[in-house]
């Protein structure tokens, strides 16, 4: 397993009580997986609808490099990758 640090934004602040949290992962899937784990099902609301499509507008970095929710269903961690999950932001 690949330690990975993970910095989150906007919404998911409140759900995990944070702004940064490390864990262990080798995948994107195992990533959500110890998120939701930590922090409940709740936490991905930001990321993801009721039927569990990712939200239009969320990103995810990986590395410095932006891709979407369905691109990162295809990461693979090794130590010291930092992961930026951003959910989308409305207002006016």
């Amino acid at each position: 397993m690949a330690k990975v640090k993970v910095r989150l934004f906007f919404d998911l602040i409140p759900e995990s009580g944070r702004g940064e949290v490390e864990l262990e992962a080798d995948d994107f899937e195992g990533l959500l997986s110890s998120l939701t784990g930590s922090f409940g099902e709740r936490f991905l609301r930001p990321l993801y609808d009721a039927e569990g499509r990712p939200r239009p507008y969320a990103l995810v970095y990986h590395n410095g490099r932006a891709l979407s929710l369905s691109s990162a269903s295809e990461l693979r961690f090794k130590d010291g990758d930092v992961v930026l999950l951003l959910p989308p932001v409305g207002g006016g």
